[in-house]
């Protein structure tokens, strides 16, 4: 499975997935949640699926951006990443990550 990548920017937060690297403002001590932007960045073939507070969000080549609004630090959430261009079905893979209140995070996902 090829590399996908996936940036989070946010308006009071940051969180960053996968393998691209996107400076944010800086960190946010004392807060405990946040606003993230989820954006598909350099995959235009396989579809990242991100699921935060009972809602999902698809990252796909025409559909490259989520909002999800008071985001809690500290919980882990889950993101399904799919073989193909859009989302559903069986994923290929299923990654966890956890968000916190610095203003960048990576992960990986192959």
């Amino acid at each position: 499975m090829s590399k996908t990548a996936f940036v989070v920017t946010a308006v009071t937060a940051s969180v960053l997935l996968s393998s691209s690297v996107v400076a944010a403002p800086k960190d946010l001590v004392g807060a405990q949640s946040g606003t993230l932007v989820f954006a598909n960045v350099n995959n235009r073939t396989t579809c990242a699926r991100v699921y935060v507070n009972g809602q999902q969000y698809d990252l796909t080549k025409t559909n490259v951006q989520g909002l999800a609004r008071n985001v809690p630090f500290g919980k882990a959430f889950m993101a399904s990443i799919y073989n193909k261009p859009t989302c559903g079905g069986t994923a290929a893979k299923n990654v966890w990550y956890t968000t916190h209140t610095q203003a960048t995070q990576t992960w990986l996902i192959q």
